[in-house]
This record gives C-alpha cells, structure tokens and sequence, in this order.
C-alpha cells in the first residue's frame, strides 16, 4: 500500500495542478497520472503493481481485489459523477488502457441506478479513440455486494466498430456519500469462436427464456415473457452473426403461448459441434440469472439448454453466454 500510495502521490503533485482547477481537469489530470503510472509498471513486467495501483486509485483496499492475478489485455479507468439531484442516471467518463500497444479509448457513458427493491443497474456507452474514425459501444451491468450500498462489480462487453474482436470487462467502482465515485478494472479480448469451438449467443432478455444448442442448430425459446414487452422480431447475435428471432406458424402456431421456438438458426457450412461428452456454460453479461439446465445426451438429442431469468427486473437487458463441449 505505502508504495502505491506514494507513487500516485508524487505523479499527481508533479502534474501541477492548483487549487483553483476545476473538477473535470482534476478527474483528467488524474486519469493521466494513473494511465502513466500503469505504462510504466507493465513495461517494468510488474503486473501486480499495475493492479495495486488501480485498486489505490479507486480507494478500495488491495487485499481480495485480485491484486497480483495478472492482468488481461488492458485496463479499464473512470470517474462517476452523480446525475442531478441524486438522479437515477450517473455519468460515466474514462479509459480504456492498452499498455502494450499505447492505445487509449475515451468512455462516454452512464450507470443507470438498480430499480427498487434490485441490486443490478445498468452500464452503457460509447467510445472513442483521437485520431481513428471507428468508435466503440460498452455494455453491460453493476452490482452491490454483501448488502453494500456504495460499492460493487461491474461486468461489460466492448466492442469497437469494424473489429470481429469482443473485449470483456471486469471492474470494480466505488462512490462516496455524494455519489462521487470511480471504476477500476482489466478486459480481456475474446476471438469469437468457430461453431466446432462454442456458441456463443447474444440477446435481448425481458421475463424468462431458453437458449437451445444442437450439434448444428441454435434456437430461442420464450417460456414466459415481460407483459410489457414489445412483441415482434428481436435481434440476438449467434457467434457475432446477426440472428432475428422469428416466430412462425409452424415453429409457434400461438405467439403468445408459452414455450413458443423461434426459427432455428443452422451453424455454417454444416458445422458441428460436438456435445456428446457433456457442455459447459459461461456467462459474460446478464443482470438475471444464467444456468445450464439441461446437459446434452443421448436421450434428448445431445441438446443443451440454458435458463435465462430476467423475471426480477422491468424491461428488457442484454445477456451474453457461450456453450462449450467437455
């Protein structure tokens, strides 16, 4: 801690700045001294450092945040400035830190507050590197943890416009009484897989839905949807490929039924994947639960199923998973 703290300290003084700055030049001014101080300790190798230096940043203790795990493919910094008159909506300003390549990404976003009685907001913006055309898009949720009201974990997916390349964001924030805070995280760049790899699946959830995967098949299926949803095609990506939910007469004679399927999608080129083993789960965003309730096998086709429940929250959010085989 005492190195960390003195090292912030002494960066930050020799940034001059004076006590008639305003606020943002401060949030700024501080921004570069960590994005610098982060440089330097991943082009020394100290990867634990880079980290003890975020977690001093953000003013949370370092023991139990991940301090020595080493870090991902870059970092995630930011202020929170609370929306006005303690508003539902805070604003989200930062950067995403490459050390490796010096690449630097501006967040424009927001942190919606959780709904009455929940414990998950939601994340959302955009992003922006000077001096490149193609922007960027985050999204994703915040949480409280152990009944704490002032501070949490934030789960994001980033993607840059043009890039087949999703980067997935693991942070920490923290406000204070005013609801001034800061987020500190790592994100890691995930190559979307090959169908004989994983499915992975992004979509749209309000109520409750399953996600089924075949050998060479993905479909939908509403078990029981938000009354106040918009009926209609619904946008879901399928390995980074566009996939509308349809609802047929064959596939859901009665839309509103319950256990109404979608039109399947089918993997490309007659793809397979092999799930004959058994399948895994892994979830990447969703403010609900996730879980893998029906393990392939033989008896039922060797088809997974994976419950999403988004009953708990109004409206609908973005869930992202993927379906691996053992």
């Amino acid at each position: 801690m005492t190195r960390t703290r003195t090292a912030l300290v002494c960066l930050i003084v020799s940034a001059g700045l004076s006590a008639c700055t305003t606020m943002d030049a401060v949030q700024e001014a501080e921004l570069d001294v960590l994005t610098e101080a982060i440089d330097e300790a991943v082009l020394a190798g100290d990867y634990p450092l880079a980290m003890e230096l975020g977690y001093e940043y953000l003013g949370l203790p370092i023991d139990g945040n991940d301090a020595e795990a080493t870090p991902a493919t870059g970092y995630m910094a930011g202020v929170i400035i609370p929306g006005e008159d303690g508003g539902p909506r805070a604003t989200l300003r930062g950067r995403m830190i490459d050390p490796d390549l010096g690449d630097r990404h501006q967040i424009y976003g927001m942190m919606a507050a959780p709904l009455d009685d929940q414990v998950r907001g939601i994340v959302a913006g955009s992003t922006h590197q000077s001096g490149e055309r193609n922007g960027g898009s985050l999204f994703g949720d915040y949480r409280t943890v152990g009944g704490e009201t002032d501070q949490g974990g934030l789960r994001a997916t980033w993607n840059v416009e043009g890039s087949p390349v999703t980067s997935y964001i693991d942070a920490h924030w923290h406000v204070d009484s005013d609801g001034v805070g800061r987020v500190f995280g790592t994100w890691t760049e995930l190559e979307v897989p090959t169908w004989e790899e994983g499915v992975r699946v992004r979509i749209d959830v309000s109520g409750l839905t399953e996600v089924h995967v075949s050998d060479d098949k993905v479909w939908v299926t509403q078990v029981l949807q938000d009354e106040d949803a918009e009926e209609g095609s619904t946008k879901t990506y399928v390995n980074g490929e566009d996939y509308t939910l349809e609802y047929s007469e064959l596939s859901c004679p009665e839309y509103d039924d319950a256990d109404c399927n979608s039109v399947p999608m089918d993997s490309p080129d007659g793809a397979i994947i092999d799930l004959t083993a058994g399948a895994t789960s892994t979830t990447f965003i969703g403010r609900g639960g996730m879980s893998l309730v029906q393990e392939p096998n033989a008896e039922n086709g060797y088809e997974a199923i994976v419950m999403i429940d988004d009953l708990a929250y109004a409206g609908a959010s973005a869930y992202e998973l993927e379906i691996n085989p053992l």
